[in-house]
């Protein structure tokens, strides 16, 4: 039953017309999954979008919002009358489509009576591949590889071999964590910073390779990459399927980071630090404290500051001064560790009567942002993850997850694991390979498990017939 509960947790599926009609609606403002020119409801949905989207899948099928029917009526399957005679189906049986773009097959059927005629239905031999309008024919693109579309109608069928490429506009998404613009990355010496690949796996085939025009300004690890030095540099990354093969470079602007140096500017005091280097990770928060020896005046103070506030923050505002007395002569202060890369920080002790002479240390800091969770995600063209993942044997389909922190720094060695025989995984791509049941006739599923760090995630996987 479909529901205003449920309805949009398999919303593209469904905005398409790909999942069975034969759905019974139990509130009547729902709109029925009915695509193309069936006289029936659809519902206009965008495919990464809310609702209402002028990108949508309906609008992409030519199709319209209607009223939603009754609360209990039935929407049925329209088919073809298989007694109807057709003389022939003329029908390509070749053609190319791309990934996230819609063909349209041209059929032309000839009926032996021209007063005697069904609807044509085209249905698609690999839905992981290539979907298919089963009403107009429109074809979708889902990952690279070969499907089967057949057009029956009436006595008749005819096959047409549909092979899914990628195209340049939309192979690899590239998706930059911090970034000032479409164009260009801006970062400080030192900062770690990844560029994720959306549709880098789509069948486990593909082999995506990283490069930098100048790893004296930025070093790239599996799009992790490191800003090293000031200057400019492009980081390439080459994708490739096979034949196929295209490149994504994305321009990099590094920025220098001043480093002051240690300093005794007053020998009658001694500043002192706890710790001259330190390993953080993003998130952390940890006290640090400076101390002094010596005569210090009534107005002495230490002052707290960060090279990078991208990396390290200070008390609130990134910078922190702490009055000392002569009795405490202790500072303490809260370091923020909010970015992955490597900070300093700068302490330096004065009386506010003399500023010039000024005691200073450099504390380096190691941020690392180690993976904290992963959480997965419905694949809009595989499956609906709600604990578990149902698939057809043979299917193909992402897994698709995200890393937390955003930066993370085990995003460049995620493995995957799995355990029962019933699926394979390559690059997060899952491949059902065949169906096991126990003696009471109750599918068995396959754990896959995906590993970042000390982070893990298991799902059940179900293949079904």
């Amino acid at each position: 039953d479909i529901t205003a509960d449920n309805f949009f947790l398999r919303y593209d599926n469904i905005a398409a017309g790909f999942l069975p009609l034969e759905k019974r609606l139990s509130e009547t403002r729902v709109f029925a999954p009915v695509v193309g020119a069936y006289d029936g409801e659809v519902l206009v949905y965008g495919l990464d979008t809310p609702a209402g989207s002028t990108e949508s899948l309906a609008a992409l099928y030519s199709i319209e919002m209607e009223t939603a029917p009754a609360v209990g009526e039935q929407i049925v399957e329209r088919k073809t009358d298989t007694s109807v005679k057709v003389k022939k189906i003329k029908m390509e049986s070749k053609k190319t489509v791309s990934i996230d773009y819609v063909e349209k097959l041209n059929c032309v059927v000839t009926f032996a009576d021209a007063a005697k005629t069904t609807p044509v239905i085209f249905e698609s031999s690999n839905d992981s591949v290539l979907k298919v309008n089963g009403y107009t024919g429109e074809l979708f693109g889902i990952r690279p590889g070969t499907a089967t579309v057949t057009a029956s109608c009436g006595n008749k069928k005819a096959k047409c071999v549909v092979k899914v490429t990628v195209s340049n506009q939309v192979a690899v998404v590239t998706t930059v964590r911090n970034h000032s613009d479409d164009d260009l990355l801006v970062m400080n010496v030192g900062e770690v910073d990844s560029w994720q690949l959306q549709y880098a796996y789509l069948s486990g085939k593909e082999k995506v390779t990283w490069k930098t025009s100048d790893k004296r300004v930025v070093t790239v690890n599996k799009g992790i990459f490191t800003a090293k030095k000031s200057g400019n540099a492009v980081i390439t990354a080459t994708w490739t399927n096979g034949s196929e093969s295209k490149e994504f470079k994305f321009n990099v602007s590094v920025n220098a980071v001043e480093i002051p140096k240690a300093l005794t500017g007053d020998r009658s005091v001694k500043l002192s630090v706890e710790k001259s280097s330190l390993k953080l990770n993003a998130g952390d928060v940890k006290s640090f404290s400076a101390s002094m020896k010596g005569t210090v005046s009534d107005d002495y103070v230490v002052k707290f500051s960060s090279t990078n506030v991208n990396l390290l923050t200070i008390g609130e505002d990134g910078t922190e001064s702490v009055e000392i007395t002569p009795e405490s002569k202790k500072a303490t202060v809260s370091l923020n560790a909010v970015g992955a890369g490597t900070v300093y920080m700068v302490v330096e002790g004065y009386s506010k009567s003399a500023p010039d002479k000024v005691n200073r240390k450099i504390v380096k800091l190691t941020l690392s942002a180690p993976a904290q969770g992963i959480t997965l995600y419905d694949d809009p063209f595989g499956y609906s993850y709600d604990g578990a993942i149902y698939l057809k044997k043979g299917a193909v389909t992402s897994l698709i997850y995200e890393l937390e922190p955003e930066v993370c720094t085990d995003a460049a060695n995620v493995k995957f694991k799995v355990k029962g025989g019933t699926v394979s995984i390559k690059n997060g791509v899952i491949t059902a390979k065949k169906v096991k049941k126990d003696k009471s006739g109750n599918y068995v599923p396959s754990t896959v498990t995906i590993i970042a760090g000390k982070q893990k995630v298991e799902v059940k996987v179900y293949v079904t017939d």
